[in-house]
């Protein structure tokens, strides 16, 4: 689905767009299996706190952390410390599964417009050999991030859930995963994220190899 950024800012709706892909990563992160630990011990990365802190501030001005005491929501300085290396992790490691799955996505549509041109030429079809290369690397990329997050051979509707070729009509958590790769980038507009992160380096090698992939409609 494409989504209007314009549109969107012009009616004040950027800022919801953030707060839905936030809960969207709180969905994510209750299913996990790690500990933040073992996040942070595995793997390079997973510690870009300015960026988690961009989406609490957010968050906060929104008045989404009210309680019993302070129900017009708490104010960012005393969420701050609150923000764990942990939880950093965490956030960190959903993002990059739900970033990983926007490419692995975009090149899934991309094969299916092409494919349903119905066009036998040469071009068309070493195209769409390349979509489905490309597909798979970063589906490769996502399944290293998943396990990461359940551990090895993760059940089955942990991994459906993480899809982008099937839908599971009755499973909302991957529902609400569809809108937030809808929403990525109007979120990563306002609260931009460093592409430069250790463990999304691969990801980022494979989007810089396969760019051109991503619009075709030019091309062919």
């Amino acid at each position: 689905m494409g989504l209007d950024a314009n549109i969107i800012a012009q009616r004040g709706l950027t800022d919801n767009c953030v707060l839905e892909y936030f809960g969207t990563l709180y969905e994510v992160i209750s299913q996990f299996r790690c500990s933040g630990e073992e996040i942070l011990q595995r793997r390079n990365g997973f510690r870009s706190r300015a960026w988690v802190e961009s989406l609490f501030k957010v968050a906060a001005e929104h008045h989404c952390f009210a309680n019993r005491n302070c129900p017009q929501g708490l104010p960012f300085e005393v969420v701050q410390p609150l923000i764990t290396q942990d939880l950093v992790a965490y956030i960190c490691l959903a993002a990059d599964i739900l970033e990983t799955m926007f490419y692995e996505r975009l090149l899934f549509q991309q094969h299916q417009e092409l494919s349903s041109r119905n066009s036998s030429s040469k071009a068309v079809k070493e195209t769409l050999k390349t979509l489905r290369i490309a597909r798979r690397k970063f589906c490769k990329c996502k399944m290293e991030y998943i396990d990461l997050a359940y551990g090895p051979k993760p059940a089955r509707h942990l991994v459906g859930m993480y899809d982008v070729c099937t839908v599971h009509k009755h499973d909302l958590i991957q529902q609400d995963i569809m809108l937030a790769l809808d929403l990525m980038p109007i979120v990563f507009q306002t609260c931009p994220r460093n592409e430069t992160a250790a463990e999304m380096v691969p990801v980022m090698k494979l989007r810089r190899k396969y760019i051109r992939l991503f619009d075709i409609s030019a091309e062919i």
